[in-house]
């Protein structure tokens, strides 16, 4: 599962999550996979069988913010969606878990392997 692809939509915001090469597309555009770079700043607590992540200060404004944080397994993909004026904050169930991925609205995609 480690081949996850995650797309975007510039217009709407949906997020989409693919396993391999597709076409997607959303409000009439084609919407490429989005290129993830390693990340740094990210908190991965373990906490009863979940990891918290958070990311210290971070902008959490309408034009950039995180969108969202999700979590990679072997087995599937949790998503936790993240708002203007909300929290840097989401919890996954850790179990399995290899890789987390973190999408700010103006730097892009990260990633961090557990």
């Amino acid at each position: 599962m480690l081949d996850v692809r995650f797309h975007v939509c510039p217009k709407c915001g949906n997020v989409i999550v693919s396993t391999g090469n597709a076409e997607v597309r959303c409000c009439g555009n084609i919407l490429p996979a989005l290129h993830a770079e390693q990340g740094q700043g990210m908190r991965m607590a373990p906490v009863n069988g979940e990891y918290v992540i958070s990311v210290g200060r971070h902008p959490m404004t309408k034009d950039h913010y995180f969108a969202f944080y999700a979590a990679v397994s072997d087995d599937g993909v949790q998503l936790v969606r993240l708002f203007p004026g909300g929290k840097t904050e989401a919890r996954f169930r850790a179990e399995g878990v290899k890789r987390i991925y973190m999408y700010c609205t103006v730097h892009g995609l990260y990633y961090s392997d557990k």
